[in-house]
């Protein structure tokens, strides 16, 4: 899982690195569950799935300290 990620860290780092690192841990958490999303979008039960609409792919990140839970699908 952690070689997964790895695409997620180098788009975080290469868009955003001007941002402070504690805000691009935020980003990099999010990217991290499209990546996840992407993933489960190769096997082909999955895609056969959300092509006829019986299956959505929907990513969450909660975030611990403010509450927040945010949702989207790709």
């Amino acid at each position: 899982w952690v070689r997964i990620g790895f695409s997620a860290k180098k788009k975080v780092k290469d868009e955003c690195c001007d941002l402070p690192f504690e805000d691009q841990c935020a980003v990099l958490e999010k990217e991290a569950v499209n990546v996840s999303l992407q993933n489960l979008s190769t096997y082909p039960f999955v895609k056969e799935a959300v092509a006829n609409g019986t299956l959505k792919l929907v990513g969450g990140h909660y975030d611990f300290v403010s509450g927040k839970f945010d949702t989207w699908a790709l």
